[in-house]
């Protein structure tokens, strides 16, 4: 072989090499920007999943839930909130279905109940007379659940949590049958 053709082969071979870095370096890239999407997608889900229990914790936290499960978070079941604190709403949160009971059952007569209770099985009803109980006579052991959906507004990124509470409640409160879950 001659001079000539050892430097066109040495000339290939260099090309063939710089095209394999250049694919390596791209596929790299790729990689990265695609490991990066998907964390980004994480953190959106995992921010959604948050909201919901935040919405959930905030329904339980006061007793709208079981006397008027219809607007249990706030005016209504739906509500949105900032995520990000820039003044936007960033997920909006559904109750759907509404809070519901999912078990109820009328508790034995107790003397030691008490009115903080909400309920006293020890106290008549005298309604008229001041400071006499104006509620039912007997306790009840309620399981109600409170399920949230919620939505990202940007990218749609979705969660639904559902949660059970047990309240010991006067019975008569829990009586209405709309409020039992499907």
């Amino acid at each position: 072989m001659n001079r000539r053709s050892q430097h066109g082969a040495t000339l290939l071979v260099g090309l063939i090499m710089l095209v394999l870095l250049t694919l390596i370096a791209v596929t790299g890239f790729n990689l990265s920007k695609s490991n990066l999407r998907v964390v980004g997608n994480m953190q959106t889900h995992n921010e959604v999943v948050a909201t919901a229990k935040s919405a959930v914790e905030e329904v339980l936290s006061t007793s709208n839930f079981s006397l008027t499960p219809s607007a249990a978070l706030g005016g209504s079941n739906v509500k949105s909130y900032d995520v990000n604190g820039d003044g936007t709403a960033d997920v909006t949160v559904t109750l759907a279905p509404q809070p519901c009971i999912k078990r109820y059952q009328i508790l034995p007569v107790d003397p030691n109940d008490t009115t903080a209770l909400g309920c006293a099985s020890s106290v008549q009803q005298s309604f008229g007379i001041a400071g006499s109980a104006t509620w039912g006579a007997q306790c009840a052991d309620v399981v109600w659940e409170v399920t949230a959906a919620a939505a990202d507004n940007v990218t749609g990124a979705n969660a639904t949590v559902t949660q059970g509470i047990r309240v010991r409640q006067d019975a008569n409160a829990a009586v209405n049958s709309a409020n039992y879950c499907p």
